[in-house]
C-alpha cells in the first residue's frame, strides 16, 4: 500500500497566466513540484472558484445560415447571433430582429413551442414568390448546439408560408459542465477512449452573473507520469470543447500533489512468458 508522506498545494489565479486566453492559460513555476527519487505524486483538483460570466455564444458557434426556395426565386439570409447573454424570452425577439428584410422575396418570423422546447421557424412568401417550396439550414451554420437548428435540415412543401421545427431543444445555457483540462499526464479517457488533459468535469449549477464554487468531496486523486513540474497549461472549455472566454472576470483553483512512495510490482510470469521459456529450452 503506498504511504502518503507530505504534499503541497498550488493555488492558481488566472490573473497570473503567461499566454492567451485563446491558447488556453499557462501558468509558470519559479520553485517548481519535484518528486524525489523512488516517489511518484498524485494530483488532485481540490477547489475552484469558476465565473459564470462567459456568453451564450462565441464566434466559434454564433453563425446561423437559412436557404429558401420559393416558386419563382430563391435567397440564402446569413447572420452572425451577437456575443451576450441570452434567455428565451429575450432570444426569440433578437432574431426576428435579426433577420428582419434580409431577405427580399420572403419574410422570415421565428417562434417558440414551449411545449416542445424548439424554435419554429416559419417563412412566407413576398416579392416575386407566391409559394414557398423549400427552408434549408446550410451546413455553415454553427449554432445548431444552442439554437436545435442543425446544419442540413430541412423541410418542403408548396404553400404560401412554410414552417420548419428545429431538430433539437434549444439550449441557451451554453454548456452544462466546465472541464478542466491540464498537461499533466493522466490517464484519464474520454468517452472515444482519447487521452485529452482532463482532470475534472465540474457541474453548472449557477446562473449566469454568479459564482460556481467546486469542491472535490470524494478526495479523487490522480497517479501521473509527470515527476517535474515547472508549469500548469490549464484550459477551461465547454461539452463542445470550445476555451470558455470568462469576459476579464478571474477564476481561481487550487491543485494538491501528493508525493507517495513509488512501488514496484513483482512481475508476474504469463501463460506466453512460461511457453516461450519450454520453447527456448527446447531449441537448446
Amino acid at each position: 500500500m503506498q504511504n502518503v508522506e507530505n504534499y503541497q498545494l498550488v493555488f492558481v489565479k488566472s490573473n497570473h497566466q503567461v499566454s492567451s486566453p485563446e491558447q488556453g492559460e499557462s501558468y509558470h513555476f519559479a520553485n517548481p513540484v519535484v518528486a524525489k527519487k523512488k516517489k511518484r505524486i498524485l494530483a488532485e483538483l481540490v477547489e475552484a472558484e469558476i465565473p459564470i460570466s462567459y456568453y451564450t455564444f462565441s464566434p466559434v458557434n454564433n453563425f446561423l445560415s437559412i436557404t429558401l426556395e420559393g416558386n419563382s426565386a430563391t435567397e440564402t439570409v446569413s447572420a452572425s447571433i451577437h456575443e451576450r447573454v441570452f434567455t428565451v424570452s429575450d432570444f426569440i425577439p433578437y432574431l426576428n430582429g435579426l433577420f428582419d428584410n434580409l431577405a427580399t422575396n420572403f419574410t422570415l418570423t421565428f417562434a417558440y413551442q414551449a411545449s416542445l422546447l424548439k424554435l419554429n421557424l416559419t417563412v412566407a412568401s413576398a416579392g416575386s414568390n407566391s409559394q414557398v417550396n423549400k427552408i434549408k439550414i446550410n451546413n455553415t451554420t454553427t449554432c445548431g448546439s444552442y439554437t436545435g437548428l442543425l446544419p442540413n435540415q430541412e423541410h418542403s412543401g408548396s404553400n404560401a408560408s412554410l414552417s420548419i421545427f428545429a431538430q433539437n431543444a434549444i439550449n441557451l445555457n451554453r454548456t452544462l459542465n466546465v472541464y478542466v483540462k491540464t498537461n499533466l499526464k493522466t490517464e484519464n479517457i474520454d468517452s472515444r477512449g482519447l487521452n485529452d488533459g482532463t482532470i475534472a468535469k465540474i457541474g453548472v449549477d449557477k446562473a449566469h452573473g454568479e459564482i460556481l464554487h467546486y469542491h472535490n468531496i470524494e478526495n479523487i486523486k490522480f497517479l501521473i507520469n509527470d515527476t517535474y513540474i515547472d508549469h500548469l497549461d490549464i484550459k477551461l472549455e465547454d461539452d463542445d470543447g470550445q476555451l470558455l472566454d470568462f469576459n476579464g472576470v478571474q477564476y481561481h483553483i487550487t491543485f494538491a500533489f501528493k508525493y507517495v512512495d513509488e512501488v514496484i510490482e513483482r512481475y508476474v510470469p504469463t501463460l506466453y512468458d512460461k511457453v516461450s521459456d519450454l520453447q527456448r529450452k527446447v531449441d537448446t
